[in-house]
């Protein structure tokens, strides 16, 4: 729903604004990814310790976004972005003075904080566009996740330029189809994302196995970009789907209420959804590798 007495133009200064926001954060949150490479020499870590340590922020992404949607909706998107981005430069000014591996770690707690800013985002920039336009215009807001490709092609390295194309593909997805789920409707979308992405990870594991052959890598790097691909599809799909699931279901639940407190509640709703489902999703960046 959008705000009452929106100036023309609002919306979309709302969402440039939160893009940007998204996208600066996003590649704080990632920077361990980079400059951790440099601390493990520097500090001589194990690999597990290095694991540990880049691993970090993603933790505190995670689990802050549990509670960042619901923070949105009550305290508002503005408020809440802010004090995420505040934090995590004061979190990413004081890893200048970490010395030792427990401050570097107590330094990537902080800097996780600015992992939250999606949760934050997607229930901001929702209340500003109507049902039939919100897949576009959360699909443009994730396209922030480039930021994570912008820390990594910082990195003089030939693997990590081929790390820099995955998440800038997958950034461009989310923000250039976001208008198929508005289109079909996120259910569906997500449905043959789903489909799609299974033949990718099928796809990944046979050149895998073929890894010792001509062009393997090929066929895997190529793999790769394509889940990157759809996931982006299937992210814009995905939170397009959220609002309008509770928009029908506070109908159901809350029959006797009028439509603008249904619309409220489902907000909230959404809000709190969209929150957990984005943390669960960051948790598997924490996690999957841990277990390699």
């Amino acid at each position: 729903m959008i705000p009452p007495a929106v100036a023309a133009g609002q919306p979309t200064k709302a969402l440039a604004l939160s893009t940007i926001s998204f996208t600066i954060c996003f590649a704080v949150w990632t920077v361990f990814s980079i400059i951790g490479i440099q601390i493990q020499q520097d500090l001589g870590l194990s690999e597990a310790q290095f694991g540990l340590l880049i691993g970090t922020p993603i933790l505190t992404g995670s689990i802050i976004r549990l509670v960042l949607g619901i923070w949105t909706d009550q305290y508002g998107g503005r408020a809440v972005l802010s004090v995420v981005m505040i934090t995590a430069a004061i979190a990413t000014a004081l890893l200048t003075f970490a010395y030792d591996y427990p401050t570097y770690l107590l330094a990537a707690l902080g800097v996780g904080i600015a992992g939250g800013s999606f949760s934050v985002g997607v229930a901001y920039v929702s209340r500003w566009f109507p049902k039939e336009r919100q897949g576009a215009a959360l699909g443009i807001f994730g396209a922030g996740n480039v930021g994570a490709a912008v820390t990594k092609f910082i990195a003089p390295t030939v693997m990590v330029a081929y790390a820099f194309l995955g998440p800038l593909v997958g950034a461009l997805s989310r923000s250039l189809t976001g208008w198929v789920a508005d289109k079909f409707g996120g259910g569906r979308v997500t449905l043959w994302v789903f489909v799609a992405m299974s033949f990718g990870v099928v796809g990944v594991l046979y050149f895998i196995g073929i890894k010792d052959q001509p062009g393997a890598f090929w066929g895997f790097f190529t793999m790769f970009v394509f889940l990157f691909f759809v996931t982006g599809i299937g992210n814009a799909s995905t939170f397009q789907m959220i609002p309008a699931i509770m928009r029908k279901e506070m109908d159901r639940l809350m029959p006797q209420a009028d439509q603008p407190t249904r619309l409220r509640q489902g907000e909230k709703e959404s809000a709190a959804i969209i929150g957990f489902t984005s943390a669960i999703a960051a948790f598997g960046a924490f996690f999957i590798p841990k277990s390699y």
